[in-house]
């Protein structure tokens, strides 16, 4: 169905260069003997009568030719007529609705767009769509499309008639404002072409402004292309290509960037491959690198450096070797060391050890001496003591002057003689185990 419809837009698009002007309201009665004939034909309508017609208008320019006071007249125009003239009910657009495709040219985008106006057309069986495409003088010569709707089977769009007419719109405004704008700027055409875009002149002006826009954009081509050249550099070319999208040196600044990205991408590459053989910097990183990139300005340090490398590698293999045999011997050393500190500990044990052998020997001897001695001891007894002192003293020291007494012993107190003498005092044990000196300075004192 959309096909057929761009087949039928694009023969009466081509028709209307034909149509001449018509008189004041005979595109009112050629309108509705139209949506009369339309209405007769139930097969366009599923066989049902048609009940509802919704007229809206469209305009493919982005200023439209009819302007909205004129927009809203036509819509009112038709509205009423078809309200006095058929029983189905009426509804309309308050404005047209703009197609943002070339009026010229029955595209798939133009086509769609109708299609989505349609879909929003309340669901009418009848959608009347008027589409002015060119401003001829007083009139707007337009193209009025009837859409039949078989809303009830579902079938969709069925029929699609439509005719050319000529709607009077004369605005006296246009040639004199044109004889002013025509020979002025480009702004006081633009001016013109854009607050009268109903005049026949629009063209015109449209057309000046385009020829004076193409001069100034070459002019400006020419020199952003030059100061690119100047610079030549990537961002340069970038922004000139940006500029001016439409340039006739568009292609050559595109080819001149591309050879400076490629040359950009080389020294990158270079730049980076340099940098990681120089974060690596071993010799086998620069001899790789000056061998995948050896048309680079790197490669030459980077062989230099290679051969560097390998000098320090090998003085440094040798430094690790002595220093490995320094460490070895090192470590030889020190388990030398080790087993003689052992060897030094085992001997220090074992003479211990056998000092305390000989200790516990020696002890054990000196107990069994001293029992053996003990079983010699010679006890005797505290014998002719008189007053004034009836008693013998036992001290701590072998002395009267030095140490203390310990003890009075009377006559007939049992003393063991321990056998150790200083001059005539004895060393002697009593019978409570009391270790001390006595006094054998007069025979008679003890008895034996």
């Amino acid at each position: 169905m959309i096909a057929a419809l761009r087949r039928f837009l694009g023969a009466m698009m081509a028709a209307a260069l034909l149509v001449g002007p018509a008189q004041a309201e005979e595109w009112l009665d050629r309108t509705a003997e139209a949506v009369r004939d339309l209405q007769l034909q139930a097969a366009c309508f599923g066989g049902a009568r048609p009940e509802s017609i919704h007229i809206l208008g469209v305009t493919t320019d982005a200023r439209p030719l009819v302007e909205e006071p004129n927009q809203i007249e036509i819509l009112s125009k038709i509205s009423g007529l078809l309200s006095s003239r058929t029983v189905m009910r009426v509804t309309k657009a308050d404005t047209f609705q703009y197609v943002a495709t070339a009026s010229q040219s029955i595209s798939p985008t133009r086509s769609d767009e109708i299609s989505r106006l349609l879909a929003r057309s309340d669901r009418a069986d009848i959608t009347l769509m008027i589409r002015p495409f060119r401003v001829s003088g007083e009139t707007v010569d337009a193209e009025i499309i009837l859409v039949a709707r078989d809303n009830q089977g579902g079938s969709g769009v069925n029929c699609t008639p439509s005719f050319l007419v000529s709607i009077p719109i004369a605005d006296p405004r246009c040639a004199t404002y044109f004889g002013q704008v025509s020979g002025g700027t480009i702004a006081d055409l633009e001016a013109f072409a854009r607050f009268f875009p109903h005049c026949p002149q629009a063209e015109d002006a449209k057309r000046m402004v385009e020829d004076a826009k193409e001069r100034e954009a070459r002019a400006a081509c020419d020199s952003a292309f030059d100061a690119a050249l100047r610079e030549n550099t990537v961002e340069a070319f970038d922004e000139f290509i940006a500029a001016h999208p439409d340039c006739r040196l568009r292609g050559t600044a595109e080819r001149m960037r591309q050879g400076l990205r490629r040359e950009a991408d080389e020294r990158r590459a270079c730049s980076d491959g340099f940098a990681a053989a120089g974060i690596a910097d071993t010799a086998d990183a620069y001899t790789r690198f000056a061998e995948r990139y050896p048309n680079c300005q790197e490669a030459a340090v980077a062989s230099q450096m290679a051969r560097l490398r390998r000098e320090q590698e090998a003085a440094a293999e040798e430094t690790r070797k002595q220093e490995e045999a320094a460490r070895q011997r090192e470590e030889q050393r020190r388990q030398d060391e080790l087993r003689r500190q052992d060897e030094a500990r085992r001997l220090a044990e074992e003479a211990a050890r056998r000092r305390a052998e000989e200790e516990e020997a020696r002890r054990k001897a000196e107990e069994e001496a001293a029992k053996a001695a003990r079983r010699r001891t010679v006890v005797c007894y505290v014998a002719d003591v008189r007053p004034p002192d009836a008693w013998l003293a036992l001290r701590t020291e072998p002395s009267t002057r030095r140490g203390q007494q310990l003890r009075r012993l009377p006559s007939g107190t049992p003393i063991e003689m321990l056998g150790e003498r200083s001059g005539t005092w004895h060393r002697v044990r009593i019978s409570d185990g009391t270790v001390g000196w006595v006094s054998w300075q007069v025979s008679r004192w003890i008895s034996c």
